[in-house]
Order: C-alpha cells, then structure tokens, then sequence
C-alpha cells in the first residue's frame, strides 16, 4: 500500500523541497510520488503563510483612479485627521476655561470684599452714639445737658405739671384709649407711665360700662414743694396742685370730687423726651382746705 512505501522512504528536507516544483515532472521518477505530493503539500504551506505582495500602480492607472494617499510606513504611522485636530481644539478649549475660572475668581473676591463694607458700615451705624437736639416750642435748640443738672426752670416746671394734670384726667368713654396713650407718651416716664396705667384702669372702665365724660379744674396754682435735688444721678421736683374732677354722662350728673395732686418730676434724656422732663409718679389724695 501507499502508506507503508511511504514509511520506508526518507523524508526530504525543506530546502530539497523548495527546489523541487511541483511541476517539473521530468527530475521525478515513478517511485518518488509521495515526495512530489509532500512538496505541494509544503509549498501550499509556504505560499499561505507569506503575506500577499502589494503590486505598485502604475501610471496610467494613477493617472486615470482617485488619488490615493500612501499607505503610512510601520516606523512612522501618521496619525488621522481628526486626531490631529482635537489637540489644536483642547488647546483652544484651555484658555476659554482658565478665563472663566479667574473671572470667576474676580466676581467671588468682589463679593467677599462688598460684604465686609457692608458689614463694617452697619456696624460703624449700629455702635455710633445717637446726637438727639431738642428744640423749644419757640424753636430754640436745646443743648444736651446730664442728668444730674436741672437745666429747667421752676416756672417751667410747674406749667408742666399743668398740662400734665389736665392730660391724665381728661377723658371721655370713646375716645378714652386715645388720650390716654397721648398723655402717657407726653408726659410720663416709662415707670410712670406704667404705675399711672395701673392706677386710672379701674376709673377708664367705669367710663367705658356708664358712658361718662372726665375732665379737671384747677383749684389752685400748682406750688413747688421741694427741689430740685439730686436723687439717682439726676435732678428732682416735687409739685401739689389741688384739682378738682368731674365726672358726667348722657343723663346724669355728679358733685365734683377735690384731689390734691402730689407729682415727682424728674430729668430724663431728650431721646425720651424733648422736654428734657417727665413725670415719674402721681398721687391723689382727698383736699381739705386749709383756714
């Protein structure tokens, strides 16, 4: 058989084979069939294994195709066109982000530099002293004077315990809240504001639930007691008027009642008051006149 010829057979080497065609046929017997068989066998082999030759255009052909760009050697590939344009479009993107990011930079440094001005103004507003000028009723401006000195005069002082008496007691039931307020703002300090509040509520709602009408007379010409001296840091006067109040409503009518009015006026800023005075308390007391 074939295959036991072919055990007993020497094997060619690859160089005897590349010599050998598989053509020829005139340097190969009868007996050497299987080399001839081996040898196309291996020249296959060789031929599949060899990359493919290019062949080179020639000129008509160049001439009359599309032109064709060579194909880029293996030492030296070049790269696409597009990957030779994205660096030039990242180098272009840099200079538009570094831009934005110091404008960025600039608006945030204005921002921080904004708010310090404006925090330091208002606190420079908030911590500075307030220069409060009072003025007369003439018009006159009214310097700032401390506490402890009774810059007011006695004559002064008694008109306004005065007009202070005739706005704590004069009240009607409609208008009741109205006057009050006017006179405790007026008048009063802030303690005795709040005393006097206490002591006239009982008698505003007796106007309020009978419909009366109060107002005050004065008996007499209000008289300085005592003062001014100096209590607490600042200057202090004590004043008597006899008043008289009267109470009436819609459809009756009653006797008048004789108070005497025993006020403590005191100095108070003008910021409380532009009178530069105040009256811290008021007591009534029944009037018996004396012989």
């Amino acid at each position: 058989m074939p295959s036991s010829r072919w055990n007993h057979i020497d094997r060619p080497t690859l160089s005897e084979l590349l010599t050998v065609l598989p053509g020829d046929q005139r340097q190969l017997g009868p007996d050497s069939w299987p080399k001839r068989r081996l040898a196309r066998s291996h020249s296959i082999v060789i031929n599949k294994t060899r990359k493919p030759s290019v062949s080179t255009p020639t000129s008509k052909q160049q001439n009359s195709g599309p032109k064709r760009k060579p194909a880029p050697q293996a030492g030296g590939k070049k790269p696409p066109e597009k990957a030779m344009n994205k660096p030039r479009q990242e180098s272009g993107e840099q200079p538009s982000i570094g831009r934005l990011l110091g404008t960025n930079i600039l608006l945030v440094g204005a921002l921080c530099v904004s708010c310090v001005v404006i925090a330091t103004l208002a606190w420079r507003l908030l911590s500075s002293p307030v220069s409060v000028i009072a003025v007369t009723d003439s018009g006159q401006i009214i310097r700032p004077q401390p506490l402890a000195k009774a810059f007011v005069t006695d004559s002064r002082v008694l008109s306004f315990s005065t007009e202070a008496i005739r706005a704590s007691f004069s009240h009607d039931f409609v208008n009741y809240r109205d006057t009050f307020a006017q006179a405790r703002s007026n008048y009063y300090t802030t303690e005795g504001g709040q005393s006097f509040a206490k002591a006239i509520d009982p008698i505003l709602n007796d106007l309020r639930e009978r419909r009366l009408v109060m107002s005050v007379a004065p008996l007499k010409a209000p008289s300085l007691v005592r003062g001014p001296y100096l209590l607490g840091g600042r200057a202090v006067w004590e004043i008597q008027a006899p008043i008289s109040v009267f109470l009436e409503g819609t459809q009756s009518r009653f006797a008048p009642q004789e108070r005497l009015a025993t006020l403590k006026i005191v100095r108070v800023d003008l910021s409380e008051s532009p009178t530069g005075i105040g009256v811290d308390s008021i007591q009534l007391a029944p009037y018996v006149e004396r012989r």
